[in-house]
């Protein structure tokens, strides 16, 4: 083996133990931000006295198992002043039957139906463009995905943190998720939201200032809304919520993580689906939030994995594999447990953690490059500007 080709071996080497060092420092980092922040959540902060009225927003497309567990969770939250606007996409649309069914269930709630949305390359901020126009007199504007499951004292919580300063303008929230059954692509969803997107978040609250809001829930004061442009700036915007969150702290205003955890009910049933879906977030991340490519250096299993590979499957670096895998299942339990209070039963999958990162890294190759992203049945093009470009006339809306 000529010299050249050692020193590059030796070279991958030391990048690898960099990396593996790096990874369990970050895993750890992200096990104490967690706990902290559970702690700090433990005692929500009190509502004002005058209660604002919040517009509860849900835009919604075709009707999943699991869309009416998910609503009723939010006709039994516990703040008396507010109303319900969902969206959906035509008359046709069997998520309209779902929100008659709510309605029928819980007279006494405030429901607005609207159809259809305004033309817009994201046609889900269409939609809620259209739905914010609904509701004139709401003081707070609060939307959340409809995969989305809350605790009865989510929106308390939300308001009081939202109303207590007023220099803070938005106020967004951190997600566990849980698989909607046994299919193995909901299953790493689940996982990759509950071990790497959720503790990055609650470490980047720690170290960075917030200036991006995550889709689980975006809530906002009308005008700060108006002052941030409104919903118009951002309706061919790819990474809308992190757009947004940008554009409110741009407009002077803090964007503040809240100590709601929401439950994100994962439904993908084929790994293609997990695919296009983690590889349209690493496309748009890389345009939207560039600094997130980073995120390959804390991919643990993925760098013992080189590391066993450039070294000839040596003893001491199986060693050190073994090593990092124990303590990338250790903090992820602790995560799941303690941080996230998701059931035993989530540890279940913790086996999967390593091949989930290993996929991850699979996904961050590939998103390096390329602008395409397939949303549902729709192809789309990501601009450097970070706009959406249709490819293809959709088959059906979103």
């Amino acid at each position: 083996m000529s010299e050249a080709v050692h020193y590059i071996l030796a070279m991958l080497q030391h990048v690898a133990s960099f990396c593996l060092a790096a990874s369990v420092c970050l895993y750890a980092a992200q096990a104490a931000a967690g706990l902290w922040f559970a702690h700090k959540s433990a005692s929500p902060p009190p509502l004002p006295k005058n209660l604002p009225l919040v517009a509860l927003l849900k835009p919604l497309h075709g009707v999943s198992r699991e869309l009416p567990e998910c609503l009723e969770t939010f006709f039994r939250l516990d703040y008396p002043r507010k109303l319900f606007v969902f969206g959906i996409t035509d008359e046709s649309d069997p998520a309209g039957q779902v929100v008659e069914s709510m309605k029928r269930r819980h007279p006494s709630e405030a429901v607005i139906t609207t159809v259809g949305e305004e033309p817009a390359s994201n046609r889900k901020i269409g939609k809620l463009a259209r739905m914010v126009r609904a509701v004139p007199d709401a003081d707070i504007i609060v939307m959340t995905d409809a995969d989305m499951e809350v605790a009865p004292d989510y929106l308390c919580r939300v308001v009081a943190e939202l109303q207590q300063d007023h220099t803070v303008g938005l106020v967004t929230c951190a997600c566990r998720a849980r698989p909607s059954g046994p299919a193995l692509a909901a299953r790493l969803e689940a996982l990759f939201v509950n071990t790497d997107f959720t503790p990055i978040a609650l470490l980047s609250n720690i170290i960075e200032p917030m200036r991006h809001a995550y889709s689980a829930t975006i809530a906002i004061r009308r005008e700060v809304l108006d002052a941030a442009g409104g919903l118009e700036k951002i309706k061919n915007c790819s990474g809308d919520d992190i757009i947004l969150g940008r554009r409110v702290a741009q407009a002077g205003y803090k964007v503040r993580l809240s100590s709601a955890v929401v439950t994100n009910v994962t439904d993908q049933t084929t790994i293609a689906e997990f695919w296009q879906r983690e590889l349209r977030g690493a496309r748009v991340d890389r345009i939207a939030r560039p600094i997130s490519t980073a995120k390959i250096l804390i991919n643990g299993p993925f760098w013992g994995a080189a590391l066993l590979a450039v070294s000839g499957f040596s003893g001491w670096t199986l060693g050190v594999m073994v090593s990092v895998l124990l303590a990338r299942l250790a903090l992820a339990a602790l995560i799941l447990e303690r941080v996230l209070r998701l059931p035993r039963s989530a540890l279940r999958d913790l086996w999967l953690v390593p091949l989930k990162d290993l996929f991850m890294a699979a996904v961050w190759f590939v998103g390096l490059r390329g602008n395409t992203v397939q949303w549902r049945s729709r192809r789309l093009r990501l601009l450097p500007n970070g706009l959406y470009e249709e490819i293809e006339p959709p088959k059906s809306a979103i």
